[in-house]
Formats: C-alpha cells, sequence, structure tokens
C-alpha cells in the first residue's frame, strides 16, 4: 500500500500551513493552523493576536505563546475533536481541497517531521499520527459522499454557499485536469497576498 508521508509538493495542500479560507465559530480563518490555534483560548485577544497573523507560522508561534492560565481548560480532552471539525471544514467547503484529498486514493496519509511532533505526526518511524487518521477519515466521508449527504456534480466554489457539502461519490467528478489545480493554486496565492501584503514568506513551501 502507498504510503504519503510528506504534506509537501505535490501534497502540500494536506498540510494545516496551507493557505485556505475556512468560516469557524462565526469567523474567517486562513488556514487550520491559524483557527486551530485560536481555538485554544477564549480569550478574545489572543484570538485576534493569532486570526491576523501574516502566515500559518506565524500563526503557530502566536499560539505557543499564550500563556497556559488562558488556556480553555479542558483542552487536552477537546483539541483532535476540534482538529477534526477543522480539517472537515477544509475538505469539505472548498472543491479543489476536496478532489486533492480524493486523489491521494487508498495512500496511507502520515504526517512525517522532523522536529519531534509525535502525537500529531510520526518522527523517525514513532508517533499516534492524528492529524493523518483525520486526514483518511475526512477522505472516507467524501468517498462515501460525505457526512451530509452530496450535492452531484462538483461545481465552482463561487456557486456554493459556505459550509453546504460539495463533493460527489463518482470518479469523473473527483478529478481536477492539472490546469485547473495550478489556477486554482494561483487563485489561492492572489487571494492571500491581497490580504497580507508585503510577506516574506513563501505561501506554498510552509510544512506544518
Amino acid at each position: 500500500m502507498i504510503t504519503i508521508d510528506r504534506f509537501d509538493g505535490n501534497w502540500k495542500a494536506l498540510s494545516n500551513f496551507y493557505p485556505c479560507s475556512i468560516y469557524y465559530k462565526d469567523q474567517q480563518w486562513f488556514s487550520v493552523e491559524h483557527a486551530y490555534q485560536a481555538a485554544k483560548t477564549d480569550n478574545a485577544d489572543y484570538k485576534y493576536y493569532i486570526q491576523r497573523a501574516s502566515t500559518a507560522k506565524v500563526a503557530k508561534k502566536r499560539g505557543h505563546e499564550i500563556p497556559k492560565e488562558f488556556f480553555k481548560a479542558n483542552w487536552d480532552e477537546i483539541k483532535v475533536e476540534i482538529m477534526r471539525e477543522l480539517v472537515r471544514l477544509k475538505f469539505t467547503t472548498d472543491n479543489n481541497l476536496a478532489i486533492k484529498l480524493l486523489e491521494t486514493g487508498d495512500a496511507v496519509l502520515v504526517e512525517g517531521n522532523w522536529w519531534g511532533d509525535t502525537f500529531w505526526g510520526m518522527c523517525d518511524g514513532k508517533g499516534k499520527n492524528h492529524l493523518g487518521k483525520i486526514l483518511m477519515d475526512v477522505r472516507n466521508e467524501l468517498q462515501s459522499g460525505g457526512e451530509q449527504g452530496t450535492r452531484g456534480n462538483l461545481g465552482n466554489s463561487t456557486d456554493r454557499v459556505v459550509g453546504e457539502p460539495i463533493f460527489s461519490n463518482t470518479i469523473e467528478n473527483r478529478r481536477l485536469d492539472s490546469i485547473q489545480l495550478e489556477n486554482a493554486a494561483q487563485q489561492i496565492q492572489e487571494s492571500y497576498y491581497s490580504i497580507f501584503p508585503g510577506s516574506n514568506n513563501s505561501w506554498y513551501g510552509l510544512i506544518r
């Protein structure tokens, strides 16, 4: 069985650092990492501080700056389900990202890393790989038509309501040719830099 153990290159969209637009708790976030780090606390100032981070990498750094006394009391108990909710939102409210996840087929997804994260991923072959498992679970939902049912053919993301299921269980509708994928990536890049002008970080080279 094929294993995808690096969320970069052709599979960079699987990373929580990949720029995207998701709506969570009535607010817009520009990556899963932004939303996840902000979810650690109920403090509005820290949430805003993270939300305005120029990149997912900066958002993660800012999330690590939150004093423990400002963390949600049950954070350790709820963080996996929050991550699951955010990853599901990412891939079920964007046609192109849904297709990209489906293109992994039945590959084992492993968030391989060198920085020692053995909770969300695996390092040196060891770890719980919670993020990889969540991605595979969401992929299974997409393959079976999704948690809330199907919506027919995959269409242009501008033709849908945010949060509406946009995936289909037909092979034809899981595919997008390389030109369309590149165009989608370009649109994300342009949108990202229109929001965060002057960012010196490569939008596509960030590894969670």
